[in-house]
């Protein structure tokens, strides 16, 4: 961060994949801001070549395909249906099976010296991301104001704040 703060990097986003304890380790030193998403499905993976071939269905034209227009997932191993989107390009984006919500986190987010709090609206509708905004600064005012933020809500996970990939 020191290296890329000296070259005129003014804020730095935090994976989703790093711990609160590490954010707090990298808040301490940090020579710029830090923001991190709290709200949204965190992308797991990113794929060069189009997911949507594997439902045979590929018309070789991805600015004509209908596939990639509609809203599709995947089902894992675990049978975890996971949203998946493909651009224009045939580059696929899979997504988390659950949202995360790290608001009930927002007041040790803000001590550690994150600054930016973002909500993904990648897989959300116009309504669904006005809530998660608003949402979020209420976690910040209770937050300012010494109170607990809301709890989480039901369905999302904390992601990887508390428990680390090892």
């Amino acid at each position: 961060m020191e290296a890329l703060a000296e070259r005129g990097a003014g804020a730095f986003w935090l994976s989703p994949e790093i711990t609160l304890d590490e954010i707090v380790s990298l808040g301490a030193a940090a020579p710029a801001a830090l923001g991190i998403t709290v709200f949204g499905r965190p992308r797991v993976m990113t794929s060069e070549h189009c997911i949507l071939q594997v439902a045979n269905g590929c018309i070789h034209d991805c600015a004509n395909c209908r596939l990639r227009a509609r809203k599709l997932s995947l089902k894992n191993i675990d049978g975890k249906v996971m949203p998946v989107r493909t651009d224009i390009h045939g580059r696929s984006r899979l997504y988390d099976a659950y949202p995360i919500d790290l608001t009930p986190q927002v007041p040790q987010l803000l001590d550690a010296g994150v600054r930016r709090l973002m909500v993904d609206g990648t897989l959300l509708e116009a309504d669904e991301i006005g809530r998660a905004v608003a949402r979020v600064r209420r976690a910040v005012e209770a937050a300012q104001a010494g109170r607990k933020p809301a709890a989480r809500l039901r369905g999302a996970t904390s992601g990887c704040m508390f428990v680390g990939i090892s």
